[in-house]
């Protein structure tokens, strides 16, 4: 079920294709990755608790990446390898997504109204410079992830009423379903 809903979600949102569904394919590196990110979470929760809120503070992500690697704590290792397969594998497939648009790669022109990425990224080709977004507020999406840190940090776990009144959330859910 889990392989069928992420192939459900990788072709109506994003128009790509992640696993063939048939028993004898091997998985894609994404879903494995994605099945292990659930397993890889619960070691690492008090680390998150206690030590996360300050270490985020601490230097650049570039430094605290450096520092990552070095620690030799293989539960963290682990949820790293993770989530850069995941960072790596949402990165190729809008970058492709964008080359295919930008040709006017005819099959992808067909496909756009049909996934939710592609109407988005044309939506954002053909608007105004003043307006349009670059690659890494789209993949990032760095506003949507600052409000949601600023609502965590303002109530820790965040009530349902709260999240749902988030505007930019509420926005680009609303966005999204509009498309």
């Amino acid at each position: 079920m889990s392989r069928a809903a992420l192939e459900m979600v990788g072709q109506g949102g994003l128009g790509y294709s992640f696993d063939s569904l048939v028993d004898v394919a091997s998985e894609h590196p994404y879903t494995e990755a994605a099945k292990g990110l659930t397993a890889a979470l619960p070691p690492l929760q008090l680390a998150r608790d206690l030590l996360l809120p300050t270490i985020v503070k601490i230097g650049t992500p570039k430094f605290r990446r450096a520092c990552l690697d070095l620690l030799p704590y293989k539960a963290a290792l682990k949820l790293k390898n993770i989530v850069d397969i995941l960072d790596k594998t949402s990165i190729e497939i809008f970058q492709a997504k964008k080359e295919s648009l930008e040709r006017g790669d005819e099959a992808v022109q067909e496909q756009v109204g049909k996934d939710i990425i592609s109407v988005l990224m044309k939506g954002n080709i053909e608007a105004a410079d003043s307006e349009r977004l670059d690659d890494k507020e789209v993949i990032g999406q760095d506003k949507l992830r600052g409000e949601v840190q600023a609502a965590r940090e303002q109530y820790g776990e965040i009530p349902y009423d709260v999240l749902m009144a988030l505007p930019f959330l509420d926005a680009i859910c609303r966005e999204s379903m509009r498309l």
